[in-house]
């Protein structure tokens, strides 16, 4: 048994440490080794106590005591340690800034070096009036992610490392910790003081859903999903076999074998249906449930009441802080979790036939108007009972798809008029002119083959000149246009300005590009319709003025 004055010295030694590192010079700093503290700790103890060297043992003690309050002193992290360290230590230790650094540099090094590449790949982005980037940094900036491929061809974390940084190394962490970036082993280490244990795994499996919806409506679903993983702590995957054509994982490696074995429960949700409890999945996400399908079109879900970060371990910080705007968030899930293969990225190319213009345009008539898409797929010239307000409401519908197209045509003009071709404009979005600007480019996206052939044969009209994709109408029924159907989606989303009709294509094209990049903006051609009935206007004259629709920032804590 030791002596009094030996267990004395254990506690002056670990005392004097601790005051060591708070009071000395060096406090700010870090010690490059266990060596170099050890050895400050025995001068401050020499010095204390008058006493001659004290053992390594007492003092490895005193220090190990110390430093597992700030691992982040010692070591860099490794794939294994984001595994079986416990997740307060994890996020204990990014609480700092070189914590968060070495966090986030484990994270980006755990993707093994795979390529990144964005929805958006490959297009340029001239939002800019100075100089040329890519709409894939612009896009990952302004979400916020945190790995890039270095010039040596290495992941590596960005800098500076916010709070939305925060959020997508978080969500990383658990796809590691619940499922896998690699093995797919549905580990969750660091529960308890035996590392070696696997708890059960904590998957959430997006199913594709049908119910007639289109590839618009059914990636709202799948924003559901990745926003339930992400809230309630679960790796994400998906089993969407004909989306998994055209895109591939990027920050979420969502096509490994997660749970294979383990018993399933399922949840939806549809925007149709009479939802009686909205919140059911969020609940069954936060259960013991170990693997849960969810299918639906629902979207982003509100963060009332739940809408903190505590599934991924940072419960202090609210979801809306991080992402204001809830189409912001919903945007970057889907650029977070999906990459474009080889095949979209040429339909891309071939339905812009170059890079984005200014604006984009998309006419949703419904499946029941004359000329739609589905009509000309069953041999008829309208089918079902989908026909859009655009055409059909009492008030300010157009009546029909030809007339829709022409007065949407001069809407894009007068467009064109307010935000690229009036040097002096308070409402412009580029400023003066530049040479090679002095046009205004529109792309026309339509589920209509009678609107589409209406803008074809419009004349040019000078500085405003507007085109058609490249792609005619298409419907996903027919699920092998589930590729093109997206390249459209994709192509809409990579202008600076869309104007719209009401649906899930012109929502999910809006919050993969417009929501996200700054200066960007997306008009509802119907709402500028439903003001001029308003004003009691019959004719066209100034129909789309930008202030009509003032922008006002989506805050997720007032919805």
């Amino acid at each position: 048994m030791p002596s009094p004055r030996r267990v004395l010295l254990l506690l002056a030694a670990a005392f004097a440490a601790a005051l060591l590192w708070l009071t000395s010079p060096e406090s700010g700093a870090t010690f490059a080794s266990l060596e170099t503290f050890h050895k400050h700790a025995n001068d401050v103890v020499r010095r204390a106590f008058g006493v001659a060297d004290v053992d390594a043992v007492t003092v490895a003690v005193a220090g190990e005591d110390m430093t597992a309050n700030d691992p982040s002193d010692f070591a860099e992290l490794s794939h294994n340690d984001l595994v079986q360290l416990p997740l307060q230590e994890i996020w204990h230790m990014a609480s700092s800034r070189k914590g968060l650094v070495k966090v986030a540099a484990a994270a980006c090094s755990a993707m093994n070096n795979r390529p990144l590449p964005s929805l958006l790949e490959g297009l340029s982005y001239t939002g800019d009036s100075e100089k040329k980037s890519s709409l894939r940094e612009v896009t990952d900036c302004s979400c916020g992610f945190p790995c890039r491929m270095s010039s040596q061809g290495k992941l590596e974390a960005v800098e500076p490392l916010g709070i939305k940084e925060r959020v997508w190394i978080g969500f990383i962490v658990v796809q590691l910790r619940n499922g896998s970036l690699q093995n797919g082993d549905a580990s969750r280490r660091g529960q308890d003081d035996n590392s070696s244990l696997v708890a059960a795994p904590r998957v959430l499996v997006h199913v594709a859903g049908h119910r007639n919806q289109g590839v618009g409506n059914l990636l709202q679903g799948l924003i559901t999903s990745l926003q339930l993983a992400l809230l309630t702590g679960r790796a994400f995957k998906m089993d969407w076999p004909k989306l998994a054509e055209a895109v591939q994982p990027r920050y979420l490696n969502w096509d490994e074998q997660m749970g294979e074995d383990c018993a399933v429960e399922k949840t939806e949700l549809w925007n149709f249906d009479q939802v009686k409890d909205v919140f059911l999945p969020v609940r069954m996400a936060r259960s013991n449930i170990s693997v849960l399908h969810f299918t639906g079109n629902w979207g982003c879900l509100l963060p009332k009441g739940w809408g903190n970060l505590t599934g991924i371990g940072l419960p202090d910080v609210p979801l809306r802080h991080a992402f204001p705007r809830k189409a912001q968030l919903c945007g970057c899930l889907l650029h977070f979790a999906l990459g474009s293969r080889e095949p979209l990225r040429k339909a891309i190319d071939h339905v812009l036939g170059g890079d984005p213009r200014q604006i984009a345009l998309q006419l949703r008539t419904g499946d029941s108007a004359q000329g739609s898409a589905l009509g000309f797929m069953v041999g008829t010239g309208n089918t079902g009972a989908d026909l859009r307000p655009v055409i059909s409401d009492r008030l300010w519908g157009l009546g029909s798809p030809n007339r829709a197209a022409t007065v949407m045509a001069t809407c894009f003009r007068q467009l064109c008029q307010h935000l690229f071709l009036r040097p002096l404009s308070p409402l412009s979005l580029r400023g003066p002119l530049r040479p090679g600007r002095e046009r205004c480019l529109g792309f026309f996206e339509t589920d209509n083959f009678d609107a589409r052939h209406t803008v074809q044969e419009l004349p040019e009209n000078g500085a405003a000149v507007l085109k058609t994709s490249s792609f005619g109408p298409h419907h996903s029924m027919d699920e092998s246009a589930t590729t093109i159907t997206l390249a459209s989606l994709l192509a809409m989303a990579s202008h600076d300005v869309l104007l719209v009709t009401f649906g899930g294509m012109a929502d999910t094209a809006t919050q993969i590009g417009p929501a996200i990049r700054p200066g960007a903006r997306s008009f509802s051609f119907e709402r500028f319709l439903e003001a001029r009935a308003w004003r009691n206007q019959s004719d066209d004259t100034d129909l789309c003025n930008p202030s009509f629709q003032p922008e006002q920032p989506e805050d997720m804590e007032k919805e």
